[in-house]
């Protein structure tokens, strides 16, 4: 009877029960990791052919999720140093495009 009428909500709030809680340490760190089963989640949450914005690229982990699961995506990254490896990493995926200079509040960002 284990997991029988469980929906989609219960299990996702079933797996970040059992995630090691986010540590100040973790907030340091260059790139913080996103749990792997929440971008994996996506693909349940959201129906093909969606746009996925992600404002804060980092790795771009996001971005590689989406394009496997055939959705759009819109990358936003305010570090110019993280560009470089999420283009290598989508163009290694057989994905083209380019990367826009976006001001917003005076501020410098990429929009992949």
């Amino acid at each position: 009877m284990k997991g029988q009428g469980k929906g989609l909500v219960y299990e996702i709030f079933r797996h970040f029960e059992k995630e090691e809680r986010f540590t100040l340490k973790d907030a340091y760190r260059a790139v913080p990791d996103k749990p792997k089963e929440a971008v994996r989640l996506m693909g349940y949450l959201m129906k093909e052919g969606k746009v996925i914005l992600e404002q804060s690229a980092g790795s771009g982990n996001i971005g590689v999720a989406a394009i496997r699961q055939k959705r759009s995506c819109i990358l936003i990254e305010s570090v110019h140093e993280y560009l470089g490896n999420i283009i290598k990493r989508l163009e290694g995926m057989g994905m083209t495009g380019s990367y826009i200079p976006a001001r917003q509040n005076g501020g410098k960002g990429y929009v992949i």
